[in-house]
């Protein structure tokens, strides 16, 4: 099993007040999941929607 992929999975998956969104719909302050912890946007998600920009922008865990 690729990690890769299933790391992209879970960061797609975006919960806010209770409903996931898409991750190119993140905005500010905003929580994801990734690697088993939650973590906080921290930037605008319009232009950044790979996982591996997500690794790079989050502050977390919160």
């Amino acid at each position: 099993m690729n990690e890769g992929n299933e790391v992209k999975r879970t960061v797609e998956q975006v919960m806010r007040g209770g409903k996931i969104v898409p991750m190119r719909e993140l905005r500010k302050g905003d929580r994801f999941t990734y690697r088993g912890k939650e973590w906080d946007a921290t930037t605008d998600a319009s232009w950044c929607e790979s996982h591996e920009c997500w690794e790079v922008n989050a502050r977390g865990p919160v």
